[in-house]
C-alpha cells in the first residue's frame, strides 16, 4: 500500500475478515493442568487432553519431560501437528493396554521430534495410519521397544523421515521363536517415502511391503541392520540376532505390479538366530524393484531375488557395493529380467547361488559393467556381458573404489534397457552421485572420469 492511502471502513474490515487466522497452538507440560488454557504460560498436562481440544491445522507443543500414555490417542482432525518443543526431550511412555499410541485417521497429520517408548507391552504399536490418513508425516522421532509393527501406514503420500526405529521385539514364549515386529510396514500406501532413517534390532523386517496393493515406495538414504541383541530383553537372550530381512516385499494376488525404489541405503548385519535364509533385501512377488547406489555388507545373503510364485519379480541392481556376505546374489524360482550392472563385489563366499541348485538362469538377464574384486574366474551367471576384475591391492579397502592408475581395463559400455522406463535417474550417476561418462562409463560402482 502506498504511503498516505486511506482505506474506506468497508474495505478495511473486509481485508481483516479475509486475513488467515493464526493456527491454534496448545502447550503441554508434565507440570501443567488439563484445566488450563493451553497457553505457553498455562500449559495442559496430558497429550490426550490437548488432542481433545485440537482444531483443524492446530499444533500441540510438548515441553520437556515424560508423558504416560494410558490409552490409545486418535488423531482425527485434519492437518494437526504433535511436536516436541525440543527434539528428543519428550518421551511418550506407553501404558499397559493393547493397541497403538497414535491411531491417525485424518489427512495431513505431522508427528515430530518425539521419543515413543513401548516398554515391550504385548501387541503394542507406536503409530497406525489408516487408509484415510493421507500425507501423514513422521519425522525426527525415536521409536523403541514396541512389540508389533512400529509404524504402520496405509494412507497415500506419507513420509517417515530422519527417524530411529529400534529394538522392536516380539517373543512367542509358547513356540520359543520370534514373531513379526517390523520397523515400517504398509499394505496399501501409494507414494510412501522413507528417508534418512535408521532401523535396527527388529524381530521382523526393517521394512515390509505387506500383501496388499501398495505402490511406488521409495527408501532413500537409510541405514538398515539387524545385529545381535546387546543384553537380555523382551524374551531374547544377549547375542541373539532376532530379525529377518532388511526389506521384504509381498503383493496380494490380482493387484497391479508394485514399484519399489531403494536408493543410497546401507544394509548390514543381516544374520538370524531363528530363520534359515535372512537377507538384506528379500525381493519377491509381483514387484518391479530398482536398487541403486546401496552398500550391502556382512550379511548371510545380500540379495535374495525370488522369481515366480505369487507373481513374477523383476529386479534391477545398479551402482551398488556388495561385500563380506556369505552370498552376494541368491536367485530362486526361475528369476527373470535381472538387470545387474555397475556393481562392485568383494569378499563374498559365493557370488551367485541358485536355489534349488539346478535353478535355470539367464532368461532376460543383463549382467554387465560389474567389477569383481580378487576374482580369478567369472561365475557362469556373468554370461557375455563386459565385466572386469581387480586385485584387492588396487582398490581402497574401506570404499572398494579403484586406486589403479590404469583405467583402460575398466572402461565399460553404455547400454540401453538397464533400468525400467519409469525410473527417472536411469544410470547416468554412480554410487556417489557422480555423473558417468556417456561413451565409456567406468566398470563398477564408481565413475573414475
Amino acid at each position: 500500500m502506498r504511503p498516505g492511502v486511506i482505506l474506506s471502513p468497508v474495505l478495511f474490515w473486509s481485508l481483516v475478515a479475509s486475513a488467515p487466522a493464526a493456527a491454534q497452538e496448545l502447550h503441554v507440560s508434565p507440570a501443567g493442568d488439563d484445566g488450563n488454557s493451553g497457553a505457553e504460560s498455562a500449559p495442559l498436562r496430558t497429550v490426550a487432553g490437548a488432542v481433545r481440544q485440537l482444531k483443524e491445522n492446530g499444533i500441540v507443543v510438548l515441553h520437556e519431560g515424560t508423558y504416560p500414555i494410558p490409552a490409545q490417542i486418535e488423531l482425527a482432525t485434519k492437518g494437526v501437528t504433535i511436536r516436541a518443543a525440543k527434539q528428543g526431550s519428550v518421551v511418550l511412555a506407553r501404558g499397559d493396554y493393547p493397541g497403538t499410541v497414535f491411531t491417525v485417521s485424518a489427512e495431513g497429520v505431522t508427528i515430530e521430534g518425539l521419543v515413543l517408548d513401548g516398554a515391550f507391552v504385548t501387541k503394542s504399536r507406536a503409530i497406525k495410519g489408516k487408509k484415510s490418513a493421507g500425507r501423514l508425516t513422521v519425522k525426527r522421532c525415536e521409536i523403541r521397544r514396541f512389540t508389533d509393527h512400529a509404524v504402520d501406514l496405509d494412507g497415500d503420500d506419507c513420509r517417515v523421515e530422519d527417524c530411529h526405529i529400534h529394538h522392536n521385539l516380539l517373543w512367542n514364549a509358547a513356540k520359543k521363536t520370534p514373531d513379526d515386529a517390523h520397523g515400517v510396514v504398509t499394505m496399501y500406501s501409494q507414494r510412501l517415502v522413507i528417508k534418512n532413517c535408521t532401523i535396527d534390532h527388529v524381530s521382523g523386517d526393517c521394512f515390509q511391503g505387506d500383501r496388499g496393493g501398495w505402490q511406488d515406495v521409495t527408501i532413500e538414504g537409510c541405514d538398515f541392520s539387524n545385529g545381535a541383541i546387546e543384553e537380555d530383553m523382551a524374551g531374547f537372550k544377549k547375542g541373539a540376532s532376532p530379525g529377518e530381512d532388511g526389506i521384504d516385499t509381498k503383493v496380494a494376488a490380482g493387484q497391479e505390479r508394485a514399484r519399489l525404489i531403494v536408493r543410497r541405503t546401507k544394509f548390514h548385519d543381516f544374520h538370524s538366530s531363528f530363520i534359515a535364509t535372512p537377507a538384506a533385501l528379500n525381493l519377491k512377488e509381483n514387484v518391479d524393484a530398482v536398487v541403486d547406489g546401496c552398500d550391502i555388507s556382512d550379511s548371510a545373503v545380500a540379495l535374495r531375488l525370488r522369481g515366480t510364485g505369487r507373481g513374477v519379480m523383476w529386479p534391477t541392481v545398479i551402482n551398488c557395493t556388495i561385500h563380506d556376505c556369505s552370498v552376494a546374489l541368491r536367485y530362486e524360482d526361475n528369476l527373470q529380467k535381472l538387470r545387474f550392472a555397475h556393481n562392485t563385489l568383494a569378499s563374498c563366499r559365493k557370488l551367485f547361488e541358485p536355489a534349488p541348485a539346478k535353478t535355470p538362469y539367464g532368461q532376460g538377464w543383463i549382467v554387465t559393467n560389474n567389477l569383481f574384486i580378487g576374482l580369478s574366474r567369472f561365475p557362469r551367471e556373468v554370461g557375455s556381458g563386459k565385466n572386469a576384475t581387480l586385485p584387492m591391492s588396487e582398490v581402497d579397502k574401506a570404499t572398494l573404489r579403484p586406486t589403479t592408475a590404469n583405467l583402460h581395463p575398466l572402461e565399460g559400455k553404455p547400454m540401453e534397457g538397464l533400468v525400467p522406463k519409469w525410473y527417472a535417474p536411469r544410470v547416468e550417476f554412480d554410487h556417489t552421485g557422480r555423473e558417468r561418462s556417456k561413451e565409456t562409463p567406468t566398470i563398477g560402482a564408481y565413475e573414475a572420469k
